[in-house]
């Protein structure tokens, strides 16, 4: 693979728009595993030959990686930006079909999957990012971004906020999407008494302001669903109810609240063997979640 005749600086601003961050990368890295495994080493292997790292290897690359100071990472997304402004922004006034041959270079450059017209098409339509093809589609348009508007700065985790655009019909059950946690007593040959209960509740509340989450999470929304049960919903990032990627923060949350509580439960005075704390969790849209623990 020889060097290029571009200008390196370009290329740099390519590259970070494309990988904005060492999360980003890594993001794509194990999240899009069929993908990030054979192009990877080309990535590193191209920015290698073009001077952008001394090393060819990981570890020189998410050191080029981290010493990116010129992307915002938390930047907003443009008020009403469509992934067809960011078509119009590269394309112009030529055809889907053009524009993908126009992209082939840069999938030839780094071992990224081929286009298809029908997936620009269909994302045009219903901007989802359920799969591999898709996201890896939205790296390679922030990489021509960054090399034909550079001063844009329309990088990849910035386009991942697009929403508008999103043409299925309104599910009033999508404004409920989140991650649901419930808790509840069990006695196993021992009565589970009251001051048990307010224990739970009491404790849930405590370990939200140890974790740090008051500020997104309340305890008025912690709902007594039995005698001896409490739920506490955190609601997904904003945007489809299909992206699994909006519910990353709920989820880690839920995860910390609930490994908190069953430590909590160990050490309780009233703990015994007969008694039992049962935690399930529920990623989705809150109606269709069943949340009573069977015994």
């Amino acid at each position: 693979m020889a060097k290029e005749n571009i200008d390196k600086t370009v290329l740099m601003n390519a590259l970070w728009n494309a990988f904005p961050s060492v999360a980003s990368f890594y993001d794509f890295k194990k999240m899009d595993r069929d993908v990030s495994q054979r192009s990877i080493p080309r990535i590193i292997k191209y920015a290698f030959k073009n001077e952008i790292i001394k090393k060819p290897n990981e570890k020189e690359f998410i050191e080029f990686l981290a010493a990116n100071n010129k992307i915002d990472i938390n930047r907003p997304l443009p008020e009403e930006l469509t992934f067809a402004d960011v078509l119009e922004v590269l394309a112009g006034n030529i055809s889907v079909n053009i524009l993908v041959k126009n992209l082939e270079a840069v999938t030839k450059k780094i071992s990224l999957p081929n286009i298809k017209a029908s997936m620009i098409t269909r994302l045009k339509k219903h901007f989802v990012l359920n799969t591999a093809k898709k996201r890896t589609l939205l790296r390679i348009l922030a990489f021509k971004l960054a090399e034909k508007q550079p001063d844009l700065n329309w990088h990849y985790e910035m386009l991942r906020k697009i929403t508008i655009g999103y043409i299925e019909k309104p599910d009033p059950a999508k404004e409920k999407a989140g991650v649901t946690i419930a808790l509840q007593l069990q006695g196993k040959g021992e009565i589970i008494l009251p001051t048990d209960v307010i224990w739970l509740k009491s404790e849930l509340i405590k370990c939200i302001k140890y974790l740090n989450l008051a500020s997104h999470v309340h305890s008025k929304n912690i709902v007594s669903c039995g005698a001896a049960s409490f739920s506490l919903k955190l609601p997904k990032k904003l945007g489809p109810t299909e992206q699994p990627r909006l519910y990353d923060k709920a989820i880690r949350d839920v995860l910390a609240i609930a490994h908190q509580m069953a430590v909590r439960w160990l050490l309780y005075e009233s703990s015994t063997p007969q008694k039992q704390l049962a935690i399930i969790i529920h990623a989705g849209a809150v109606s269709e979640s069943k949340l009573a623990i069977q015994p």
